[in-house]
């Protein structure tokens, strides 16, 4: 089974600011003197490997790495009752909740099939801080499992949050009127840009019958970067498994005339 993981480092190379790919201790404000450090906790059972990595923020206190550290619990399932800003407690609690759960499907469904042990149970957690601005930080979720079957999955949940007070951005704020022509044009061309169509190749043909007239936003929140907002589908999400996993930027310009005060804010 071959493990793919690039194509969130992709997303980071391309949204994260040069000066911060290769230190992950950039402040996140002058005010803030907020850093982040790069963490990891691992677990290789006989029923597969389980890894979790994170950056960190060394102040556990404020609004803002409260917020991110919510984010994280509520990607990971939503279920840790303990201190909020005790994070290496929230990722040991996540940590034995995976393993658990991972050994229980194995032994359940997988111990008597013959599948070998280069195919055993993965699941690679990563939550990176990859994007930056005066008035924003970008959090990226990145989950690649693989349980038996055909193929393996990943998902991508997001997070552009507020500095000031840690607040989440989200499609309301960013694209209200998802159904505005504007939108539906945005998105049109990200997805042809994506899969290399002409414009008078035939998007329809790729996207599942439910996105053939409105296409949907991405369930993945807004990722503000220093280009744009970059959107991101999960497989299945509008297309089969084979089509990907789309994703592309979009200039602050194209999607102004949309956002509501609350989020134009962020990009001045």
């Amino acid at each position: 089974m071959k493990r793919i993981l690039f194509f969130g480092a992709m997303v980071a190379a391309a949204i994260l600011p040069t000066a911060c790919i290769n230190n992950r201790t950039c402040g996140t404000s002058s005010h803030l003197q907020m850093t982040f450090t790069r963490e990891s906790v691992s677990t290789k059972t006989s029923a597969g490997s389980l890894s979790i990595a994170y950056d960190a923020a060394s102040d556990h206190e404020s609004q803002l790495s409260i917020a991110i550290d919510e984010f994280l619990s509520e990607s990971l399932g939503g279920t840790y009752e303990g201190d909020i800003t005790m994070c290496d407690s929230l990722v040991a609690f996540y940590q034995r909740q995976k393993s658990d759960s991972m050994t229980v499907f194995y032994n359940e469904y997988l111990a008597d099939s013959g599948i070998d042990a280069e195919s055993r149970c993965f699941d690679e957690v990563s939550y990176d801080k990859i994007a930056e601005g005066e008035r924003y930080v970008t959090f990226l979720y990145t989950e690649t499992s693989y349980m038996g079957g055909a193929h393996g999955s990943t998902i991508y949940k997001g997070a552009t949050f507020r500095k000031s007070d840690g607040r989440r951005i989200g499609w309301d704020v960013v694209a209200p009127d998802q159904y505005s022509e504007n939108i539906q044009k945005v998105i049109d061309r990200g997805l042809r840009e994506y899969w290399g169509l002409t414009p008078s190749d035939n998007l329809r043909e790729y996207l599942f019958d439910d996105s053939k007239y409105t296409i949907k936003l991405p369930a993945c929140a807004p990722l503000f970067g220093p280009e744009g907002i970059t959107f991101i589908y999960n497989e299945y999400e509008i297309a089969a498994y084979a089509s990907g996993r789309p994703s592309f930027t979009v200039p602050y310009s194209a999607l102004e005339p949309e956002m509501m005060v609350t989020a134009r804010r962020l990009t001045e």
